[in-house]
């Protein structure tokens, strides 16, 4: 396997169908592109997520969470199952949906309620 260093992101693109997309990076070598299919990028939010904590706590920083500024949310059913979706919608204009069953639901409002 060949490793990059990236000194930044260029670009993102998605292709004209949507079924993919591309990420460009400065290296040292040059330009390098990673393309993968659309359906993998769900995937990788948790991946980098959870590889921020690790990168931090090898540092010796301590451990966290991390946190994202939320402009708004909505709740909804899913279809055919219990429980909630929420979908929280990033001061960036991102949505992500979080998926939640009755016993977490609850669990959800009630820790809330606690707060407010």
């Amino acid at each position: 396997m060949t490793t990059y260093k990236a000194k930044g992101i260029n670009a993102i693109t998605i292709r004209d169908d949507g079924k993919a997309v591309r990420l460009e990076f400065d290296t040292a070598e040059g330009g390098v592109a990673v393309a993968m299919p659309a359906s993998a990028i769900t995937a990788l939010l948790p991946i980098l997520v959870n590889a921020e904590a690790e990168a931090k706590e090898k540092a010796g920083l301590p451990k966290h969470t991390s946190v994202f500024s939320v402009a708004a949310g909505t709740v909804g059913n899913p279809t055919a199952q219990e429980g909630i979706v929420i979908i929280l919608t990033l001061s960036e204009g991102v949505e992500l949906g979080f998926q939640l069953d009755a016993k977490a639901a609850r669990h959800l409002r009630d820790a809330i309620s606690a707060r407010l």
